[in-house]
């Protein structure tokens, strides 16, 4: 132990402040910052949520005061107010469901969010395989709901419990679009840019009548840039991220090469 002389000629042992604490390794570091998508997405939503809500609660409430300005001009009978405040007392109360409902949906959304977070924090070096199991299945979630293997997806989630950790109903309302589209059916997917206004930039380039073979693909890419999302499934991001580190000077197959990023993920 060293030690310091004081003036009067005394020894006394040096305290050295204790060392900081030690920070994920740069491979766990990397890991994080390529996590964006998985905070972003149900943020997105709630947010989209709370706006719709917002927007249901000014228009009914004027509506409602609408009813009662009119209401005190009119010379109602006794039968007529009571009618007319009872549709309105009504109206209330369906604003109320509806308030309800979307109160659910954005807890869901919160205990989302929360779980990511959780999951994120958790991250250490002696749990890092445990946590790449995860994401490897996160990843392969991600890749099924973007080719449509929607009940294989939904399965893998609940079979490895990851279902707040992926975005199984975000793509079931893209799905409900893509099905009428694939059938030469755009209402739901102009409702769906009517909704969405706000955040889209080109809604009138989003759709072209005479090129219906591109409307799905379209639709897609802006459904994803609207929650955030990458437009290429994360897979596909991983394995470009992996073989570009691997440096090699020969083309890798594809399914080995899967195979061996795959592998260098759960070390």
């Amino acid at each position: 132990m060293e030690t310091e002389a004081l003036a009067n000629g005394d020894a006394v042992p040096t305290v050295h402040p204790p060392n900081p604490p030690a920070r994920l390794n740069d491979h766990l570091a990397e890991s994080l910052r390529l996590e964006h998508q998985l905070m972003r997405v149900p943020f997105e939503h709630l947010k989209k949520s709370m706006r719709t809500s917002n927007r249901t609660v000014e228009k009914e409430m004027n509506a409602v005061m609408s009813g009662v300005a009119e209401a005190a001009q009119k010379d109602m009978s006794k039968e007529e107010a009571v009618q007319h405040l009872n549709s309105l007392v009504s109206r209330l109360q369906g604003l109320k469901r509806k308030l309800d409902e979307s109160n659910k949906s954005e807890q869901l959304q919160v205990q989302r969010c929360r779980a990511r977070l959780d999951h994120l924090t958790v991250l250490r070096a002696e749990n890092q395989q445990e946590w790449n199991n995860i994401r490897v299945n996160r990843i392969l979630v991600d890749y099924m709901l973007r080719l449509s293997y929607y009940d294989t997806a939904m399965k893998l989630a609940e079979n490895s419990a990851i279902q707040d950790l992926v975005d199984v109903n975000v793509f079931m309302d893209a799905k409900k679009v893509v099905e009428c589209l694939q059938n030469r059916d755009c209402a739901p997917a102009l409702a769906w840019c009517a909704e969405n206004k706000s955040k889209l930039k080109k809604v009138k380039a989003l759709f072209d009548a005479k090129q219906w073979d591109n409307l799905v693909q379209q639709f897609k890419e802006e459904f994803c840039k609207l929650y955030g999302m990458t437009v290429e499934p994360l897979l596909n991001i991983y394995l470009q991220a992996g073989l570009s580190a691997l440096k090699t000077q020969y083309p890798f197959n594809l399914y080995n090469a899967s195979l061996y990023i795959f592998h260098q993920i759960l070390l």
